[in-house]
């Protein structure tokens, strides 16, 4: 058994609750990981006050953003080994994946290896802020038109929206972009 965070009706924080639930066995194309950190966003205060884009079955499980160490790799896994220190991508919906549990299952195309001295932390809530601004930046804004102030300061970058406007296409970047 493992524990899952779940909720059964939509509502405020009050509607959560620690369920105990089988130990999820990965798939084909599955990892389970011992889940260390989770990160909570807007997308999960959303879905499980049942105003994001799909609705919640109940119970309901949810949580995009996690990190841990991989301790059951599912068949064709293929780069991942148990004992791989790694964290979740948002690459698939709550009703599919769902991170907020002791042990939870996420498709091997979302996850990817920790590089030492990342922490369990700053892993588990790292991918949100950048597909966020990616999103926002480059996918709505069409930002390949334009620059960002930090490229005319000639400052560092180190914000998610930075970063990603280094990662697109600009290679006029001081700090050598070099495009996708």
């Amino acid at each position: 058994m493992t524990r899952a965070i779940r909720f059964h009706e939509v509502g405020g924080p009050e509607v959560l609750r620690i369920d105990e639930i089988p130990t999820p066995e990965p798939k084909t194309g599955e990892v389970r990981i011992r889940v260390r950190a989770q990160g909570l966003n807007r997308a999960d205060s959303m879905y499980r006050a049942g105003r994001y884009v799909i609705e919640p079955q109940f119970p309901a499980t949810f949580g995009y953003e996690a990190a841990g160490t991989i301790d059951a790799v599912g068949p064709r896994v293929k780069g991942f080994a148990a004992g791989d220190r790694v964290s979740v991508i948002r690459a698939f919906m709550f009703d599919e994946y769902a991170m907020f549990a002791d042990q939870a299952i996420a498709p091997a195309r979302a996850v990817v290896k920790l590089p030492d001295g990342v922490s369990w932390e700053s892993a588990a809530t790292t991918w949100m802020p950048f597909t966020t601004a990616w999103r926002a930046l480059i996918d709505i804004e069409n930002l390949a038109r334009v620059t960002s102030s930090c490229w005319e300061q000639r400052r560092p970058c180190r914000d998610a929206d930075c970063q990603a406007c280094r990662c697109h296409s600009h290679r006029n970047h001081p700090q050598g972009g070099k495009g996708r």
